[in-house]
């Protein structure tokens, strides 16, 4: 199954370790070293949880929980850890920044006041009520297709994308499949597994999984996400949802490398 109702508390709670590009792991090593499975298992988890972050920003209208979780020890410690490091991408960085700035100015703020004032501007960034009240609809069809046709044609591929992967909507979701932050919580449940398949040592299902994540990333997302995120920055009243452009733009725009150093990674474990 592919989208649930992840909380933002709830895909953050556990740890996570930092993300960044293999190649930056690989200076530090000595060259004749090899990552281990049980860090590539580690990689894996921390970019599934960005996905599952995002995609539960992008899915789930705000509600107190979602409001009330912005100020926890959990999302605070989560996206310090996305800071970390010197080879974050500037949106990245922009992105937290305005973030936490946003989560900072709202200390105190009563939850339901913060709860409907983060509600409005999601439904105007993302819902594409009318022409001029916000961007058109994140969706791929929408953004990647030239014709009618072709949309209908682009919603058809990722459904069968997902299905060919073990993953699909649930029947209570009502919407297309090719909405940002489905397509987010896709490569969530892609990573998920790869996670597993290094923790198991199953170089070839690592393989298969780092070739669908790269073809996924460069045949869909990085075809319209970025450019909806300059809009969705652009249009955004809210630091908060000015933040999340910036850092989705920054993350999906840095994960085509992640996954091509991922793939020859597997190409190394299955010669060893």
């Amino acid at each position: 199954m592919l989208i649930c109702s992840h909380g933002v508390r709830s895909v953050v709670k556990y740890e996570t370790g930092r993300v960044r590009p293999i190649s930056a792991e690989r200076v530090e090593e000595n060259a004749s070293s090899m990552i281990t499975p049980e860090e590539m298992a580690n990689l894996a988890q921390a970019r599934s949880r960005v996905y599952g972050f995002l995609g539960a920003v992008f899915n789930r209208l705000p509600d107190d929980q979602f409001a009330a979780s912005l100020s926890s020890p959990e999302v605070a410690t989560f996206l310090s850890s996305l800071g970390e490091g010197e080879d974050q991408s500037e949106d990245m960085q922009e992105g937290l920044r305005l973030m936490k700035a946003f989560i900072g100015a709202s200390k105190g703020k009563p939850v339901e006041e913060l709860k409907t004032e983060l509600a409005v501007e999601r439904t105007r960034l993302l819902r594409g009520i009318k022409p001029g009240y916000g961007p058109p609809p994140p969706y791929e069809s929408v953004y990647a297709a030239t014709a009618l046709e072709a949309q209908g044609q682009t919603t058809f591929n990722v459904k069968n994308i997902y299905a060919a992967a073990g993953a699909a909507l649930p029947d209570d979701i009502h919407d297309q499949p090719d909405f940002i932050g489905f397509e987010l919580d896709f490569m969530r449940h892609l990573t998920e597994k790869e996670a597993q398949a290094w923790a198991g040592g199953n170089a070839e299902e690592v393989m298969k999984l780092t070739e669908k994540e790269r073809a996924f990333l460069e045949e869909h997302i990085l075809c319209w996400v970025p450019r909806f995120c300059d809009l969705m920055f652009e249009q955004a009243q809210l630091d908060f949802y000015r933040g999340i452009a910036r850092l989705t733009k920054g993350f999906v725009q840095g994960e085509l490398q992640t996954a091509a150093e991922l793939i020859n990674e597997a190409r190394a474990m299955q010669e060893v």
